[in-house]
């Protein structure tokens, strides 16, 4: 039922990030990359969330989808914190450029 909400949400809509996919409940997580690839959606890898997780992240970075960096503060503190998602990215070995917000160095 959410991983089905998901994709019609990104097939019926002009959505450009998907925060936090699969963080208020489960998702098969491929199948919401691939239609997110189709239609130019942007997945978030969120600080303050779990998701994407490492283990999501390693099922769906061969796809084509890119991704943002978010922090998700509920916090002043934690406005612009982006280490979790940072490190989550780093540890799933995705490709800096797929990152939409961040750039090399």
């Amino acid at each position: 039922y959410n991983t089905r909400a998901l994709i019609n949400a990104m097939k019926n809509n002009d959505i450009f990030i998907l925060t936090h996919p699969g963080d208020k409940g489960d998702v098969y997580i491929e199948d919401v990359a691939k239609v997110a690839q189709t239609t130019n959606t942007f997945m978030e890898i969120n600080s303050h969330h779990k998701n994407l997780s490492v283990s999501q992240l390693n099922e769906i970075k061969e796809t084509d989808v890119n991704f943002v960096i978010g922090s998700d503060s509920h916090t002043p503190e934690g406005v612009g914190n982006f280490t979790r998602a940072i490190e989550r990215a780093v540890l799933a070995n995705i490709d800096v450029d797929k990152i939409i917000n961040i750039r090399r160095v």
